[in-house]
């Protein structure tokens, strides 16, 4: 793998060679690496952690990516590769990285080969709908982040998990809801086990799946 912040700082590099054996590109890796424009991602790679490319200001173009399953945060943010890039679904790999610019008002249809959602994915959108594919079965948190016009996330997969703060400072919370019946979410985030914060009104179940067992007092309030 490349290790954390191995090249931070290189200002001078150009160009980059990535070993076709690395499965990993640690945190920080490029990060600031002011001149480096265009990076091939070999077909091993995995995971792209954390400010790997961020601040690659002239990064327009990132090829390979075949085989990435995960981009955690900020890995490409103030590039050209999202600032050049035109309106919609940004996809590295099978990961949906940002849907740039979505229309007030409209539904963003997440493609079908999108596994997994980064974090910031929906970052200060105006979309009032997404709809995600039933490949999809966790939702980290920050992956909807200051979406204020976002009013339902409609899952196909009725089984998804949903982690704590899921949507950050979306005001007011949108409906998470199950395409085919089920269950719906509205208002608050869940737990990823299934249970929610003490406090919550939960009148609007329909169903509540459990991985652990609750370990919390009022874990629940119906009101």
């Amino acid at each position: 793998w490349i290790g954390s912040s191995a090249f931070q700082g290189c200002e001078k590099l150009g160009t980059v060679v990535i070993p076709a054996a690395v499965t990993v590109i640690g945190s920080s890796a490029f990060r600031g690496c002011v001149k480096l424009d265009a990076v091939e991602i070999p077909a091993a790679v995995t995971t792209i952690e954390a400010f790997a490319f961020e601040g690659c200001v002239k990064l327009g173009t990132v090829t390979g990516c075949e085989s990435v399953e995960r981009v955690e945060r900020a890995a490409f943010e103030n590039t050209d590769f999202i600032t050049g890039a035109g309106k919609g679904p940004l996809q590295v790999g099978c990961v949906l990285f940002r849907w740039i610019d979505g229309k007030e008002g409209e539904t963003a249809e997440i493609d079908e080969s999108v596994l997994t959602l980064a974090y910031g994915a929906f970052t200060s959108n105006t979309v009032a709908k997404v709809a995600v594919p039933s490949a999809i079965g966790r939702v980290e948190a920050g992956t909807f982040v200051s979406c204020s016009g976002l009013q339902v996330v409609e899952f196909a997969n009725p089984d998804v998990l949903l982690s704590t703060g899921a949507a950050v400072d979306c005001v007011p919370q949108p409906q998470w809801v199950a395409s085919k019946g089920g269950f719906i979410f509205q208002g608050f985030t869940g737990y990823d086990d299934g249970s929610c914060e003490p406090g919550y009104l939960c009148a609007q179940f329909e169903k509540v799946r459990f991985h652990n067992d609750p370990n919390e007092d009022g874990a629940f309030v119906a009101g």
